[in-house]
């Protein structure tokens, strides 16, 4: 889990860096989203360093399970922390439509704000 949270952190830091360099003011948002994202997976990673030992097909389908709604829950903070100042729920089922492709969207305009908020992983 906390490889694949260290991974969406290095995602994170591509629209910072766009944002920084376009002189965004979002561009705290993505750095604050990585720092926490990064910090979590780091800390994961750390924690379960000496428990390498293989999974099993059960363990392997709840890691999957998990994956999907721990990286949307930490994905979705990009959005609660940027201009559009969605609330959380609303943060989070962004982001779930996003990564799982859905096209769903409950943001009106949505072309009309910054792009890199309308790029967030």
């Amino acid at each position: 889990m906390g490889v694949f949270l260290l991974m969406l952190t290095g995602a994170m830091a591509i629209p910072a860096l766009a944002d920084a360099l376009a002189g965004n003011p979002d561009w705290g948002a993505y750095a604050t989203s990585g720092a926490i994202s990064g910090f979590t997976g780091g800390t994961l990673v750390l924690v379960f360093l000496s428990d390498r030992r293989p999974l099993s097909r059960s363990e392997a389908f709840v890691l999957t399970s998990l994956a999907w709604i721990v990286v949307c829950a930490f994905a979705a903070l990009p959005f609660r922390f940027s201009v559009l100042a969605l609330s959380y729920t609303d943060a989070y089922f962004e982001t779930m439509a996003g990564l799982t492709t859905t096209g769903s969207t409950i943001i009106v305009g949505f072309g009309n704000f910054i792009r890199a908020v309308a790029a967030a992983p």
